[in-house]
């Protein structure tokens, strides 16, 4: 599937290979309906997932749905800014779990490191139909999980006000 990130419009691939002609990053081309908004594939199990995301005010950098085909399939979202932008993790459900990485932000630099969250689920069954039951459902509780959540400023702002209380405590 093919969406825009900022007015979530879908394209076709045939719209989206036009689009993709005018832009410098293959894997994401300007939006021909809202001008300001950059359109990238999404696996269509994920993809409302990752919109509930974005719109929560989360960046993700990559996702990928889990695919029948792979001996061992995983379903993944990457977020885009450190490790102080992303969601609380604390409440995956079942079966997800989250790991940071740590990277040179600039090659340049290695000193230079950031951190990036990766939140994952390993599709363990071993038939296509149960890797594609087990794949759904998995995604459907992750979609779930993303409801649930507050928006990024919400977050924020209750991170900032325990803060506080903890400052407050320590004296």
């Amino acid at each position: 599937m093919y969406v825009c990130l900022r007015c979530e419009k879908q394209l076709d691939l045939y719209t989206f290979i036009e689009c993709a002609k005018h832009s410098i990053n293959m894997d994401e081309s300007p939006c021909p309906y809202c001008k300001q908004g950059s359109v990238v594939e999404l696996d269509d199990v994920i993809a409302p997932t990752v919109m509930e995301l974005r719109r929560k005010g989360y960046e993700t950098m990559f996702s990928c749905g889990g695919h029948w085909y792979e001996e061992m399939p995983i379903i993944q979202i990457v977020f885009l800014f450190g490790c102080d932008e992303v969601p609380d993790v604390t409440d995956l459900p079942d079966g997800f779990f989250s790991i940071i990485i740590h990277y040179p932000f600039k090659e340049e630099d290695p000193k230079d490191v950031t951190e990036q969250l990766e939140i994952l689920c390993e599709i363990k069954a071993g038939t296509i139909p149960d890797k594609m039951t087990e794949i759904n459902s998995r995604c459907i509780s992750l979609l779930k999980w993303a409801e649930r959540l507050p928006t990024f400023e919400q977050a924020s702002y209750l991170k900032e006000l325990q803060d506080g209380l903890n400052d407050k405590q320590a004296l």
